[in-house]
């Protein structure tokens, strides 16, 4: 198995994963994440990465707060419901 073989069969995976019309893990951000990033007192224009986001909670939420959110994951399908959950809350 290629590097760009596993690449794909773990994007194919979390297709699967995310495939249902729910979110796999909700629509709201990760509690955890959620009260560290509360807890920061960051400077205007501020920028947050979120690797590996799924559908796009953490990253959506962020940018409904304020922040620059940029995110990526291999699953096509999660990046067609983040930009779903984006639209839902009018940021992008």
């Amino acid at each position: 198995m290629t590097n760009q073989d596993k690449v794909k069969t773990g994007g194919e995976m979390w297709d699967q994963r995310y495939s249902s019309d729910e979110y796999a893990y909700g629509k709201e951000a990760n509690i955890w994440l959620s009260e560290r990033i509360s807890q920061l007192s960051p400077p205007q224009n501020n920028r947050a990465l979120f690797p590996a986001d799924g559908e796009g909670r953490n990253a959506v939420w962020a940018a409904r707060i304020g922040w620059n959110s940029e995110v990526f994951d291999l699953s096509i399908v999660g990046k067609q419901k983040c930009h779903q959950l984006a639209q839902e809350h009018d940021v992008s």
